[in-house]
């Protein structure tokens, strides 16, 4: 882990919100992962279903945006939400789950979020779009 992402991690326990800002470049969901379940760590949550939605979101991003990416999540007594937004005009479409062959090698993201998420959906604000996926803490799974 970087010294930024301790310092991220850090700087957001206090409000139990994290922040991450990512190029849209498939190299950084490293870094974002690693910054993520640091961050669950210090929430004592449990960070595998949190970090699978996170990197399945910004994979989507990343592939459908050329712009700066901004993943975040927010913790509370019974919630953790994870939310991933882009400039809304360098996204090539809006989010949607999409049928897919047993021998295909994507579009299974958005399902997979859809799965472990008790609910996700989308919206456009200021021209961002914004994708998000809310888990109970009660549900999220302890591997």
């Amino acid at each position: 882990m970087t010294p930024r992402s301790v310092e991220v991690c850090a700087a957001t326990l206090q409000s139990m919100r994290f922040v991450h800002m990512l190029p849209s470049d498939s190299r950084a969901l490293l870094s974002a992962r690693n910054a993520l379940e640091e961050w669950c760590r210090l929430e004592d949550t449990e960070a595998d279903d949190i970090v699978i939605i996170a990197n399945e979101l910004c994979a989507n991003a990343i592939r459908h945006s050329t712009g700066s990416i901004r993943l975040s999540a927010t913790s509370t007594a019974t919630h953790v939400n994870v939310s991933v937004e882009q400039d809304a005009d360098m996204a090539s479409t809006t989010p949607r789950l999409l049928a897919y062959g047993e021998l295909d090698v994507s579009g299974r993201g958005l399902h997979i979020v859809s799965t472990i998420a008790q609910s996700w959906g989308w919206r456009l604000h200021a021209h961002r779009l914004i994708v998000w996926a809310h888990l109970n803490r009660h549900l999220i799974s302890e591997s």
